[in-house]
């Protein structure tokens, strides 16, 4: 997706921005590579994180449903 291959991630410091619930740091750091993350969510409460989280996946599940159509022909 973002073409990241192995001689650019070895190249230096990565950072991952707005990361979210994204995994690529994660995957990153059991890769073995240097890579730090930063979301301006980390200083939200547990709770407030969730509520979030929560609104977040509200949202798409509508998003899917506008589209199903669509979305499942391309499948």
């Amino acid at each position: 997706m973002f073409q990241l291959t192995e001689p650019l991630l070895t190249k230096g410091k990565i950072l991952d921005v707005a990361v979210g619930a994204s995994s690529f740091t994660a995957e990153c750091i059991k890769r073995g590579y240097d890579v730090m993350d930063l979301d301006p969510r980390y200083a939200l409460s547990s709770k407030k994180i969730s509520e979030f989280g929560l609104k977040e996946l509200e949202t798409a599940e509508e998003k899917i449903r506008k589209h199903q159509k669509r979305i499942g022909s391309a499948m």
